[in-house]
């Protein structure tokens, strides 16, 4: 068994529908099949704004910090640094470090409305069930390893 890891979901559900032969997504349309990586997308960077929250702000860091080493006694105040260091310059290149953090969580705000109009009116997103609470179909997380 050789274990592979897939690192986004758009990798994630091409590999599982290769692998398994899964029709979860034959009722889209093409419209809906290419929309759905903009949906990826605005849910990746609400995902990033909350990150940055922990890790560039300075009023939510220290609370974040505690936490973290509460739960990592490994970790140590320095290797914290180290890790917001590194953060710090993934959101520069990733364009949202380069905004003031009001700033950032507006544009974080506004991807989250865009995500909230996409739902439709019974609250289902997924094709294939009417009732998203007991869908059963593919819960992934950001980055999944499967075995072959």
């Amino acid at each position: 068994m050789t274990a592979k890891t897939i690192g986004d979901s758009e990798t994630i559900i091409a590999h599982l529908t290769r692998k398994y032969r899964l029709t979860i997504d034959a009722a889209l349309t093409p419209a809906q099949r290419h929309d759905r990586p903009s949906r990826h997308a605005h849910a990746r960077r609400s995902l990033l704004v909350m990150s940055y929250s922990r890790w560039k702000d300075d009023r939510y860091f220290p609370l974040s910090a505690t936490a973290f080493m509460a739960q990592h006694s490994r970790i140590d105040a320095a290797g914290l640094d180290k890790a917001r260091e590194y953060n710090a310059q993934r959101y520069y290149f990733q364009g949202i470090g380069r905004y003031a953090p009001d700033q950032a969580y507006a544009r974080g705000v506004a991807d989250l409305r865009v995500l909230a109009d996409l739902i439709p009116e019974n609250g289902a997103m997924c094709t294939a069930c009417a009732r998203p609470a007991r869908c059963r179909h593919l819960r992934l997380s950001p980055t999944s390893t499967f075995s072959d």
